[in-house]
């Protein structure tokens, strides 16, 4: 009896397991140096999570229209967080929306510089760890936002 317990406890976290977490591969420079590119990064599945953890890093899709992919970047700002200075603020009050976020990359890249705030309904996920064999060195990370490159960073593999 207790090992159909155990069986069924086993099957029930592969299952769930694969439903909440994905690995997913950097692609571009804008996280530098806090991911490479290259670099594979454990994501957590629950969005709302971004929402308690300030500086946590978001996988999301992009803006429907543009190139396949995810994307990945920092949160800067939660909703009811004064906007940052270069967020084109959409709202009057200058304060982030409810249920979209503020995302910058540690390097730059295409980021709410550009497009304005994130809706939650397009973040897929947090990032939980980074999962490659050669990190950043521990001073490294993470870094403040530098000024934006024109760089995109797509975790995922063309084809996943």
């Amino acid at each position: 009896m207790m090992y159909v317990a155990v069986a069924c406890a086993v099957v029930a976290v592969v299952l769930l397991g694969r439903a909440m977490f994905v690995v997913v591969r950097v692609v571009g420079i804008s996280m530098e140096p806090t991911y490479h590119h290259g670099d594979r990064v454990l994501v957590l599945r629950v969005p709302r999570l971004a929402l308690r953890r300030p500086g946590a890093v978001v996988v999301f899709a992009p803006a429907p229209g543009a190139a396949p992919g995810w994307l990945i970047k920092r949160v800067v700002a939660r909703p009811g967080d004064r906007t940052p200075d270069g967020v084109p603020a959409r709202v009057p009050g200058g304060r982030v929306p409810r249920r979209h976020l503020v995302v910058y990359g540690d390097n730059g890249g295409h980021d709410s510089r550009d497009f304005g705030y994130l809706p939650l309904s397009r973040v897929r996920g947090v990032v939980l760890a980074d999962l490659s064999t050669t990190p950043a060195p521990r001073d490294a990370r993470p870094g403040p936002p530098a000024p934006p490159l024109s760089v995109r960073s797509r975790p995922r593999d063309a084809g996943e």
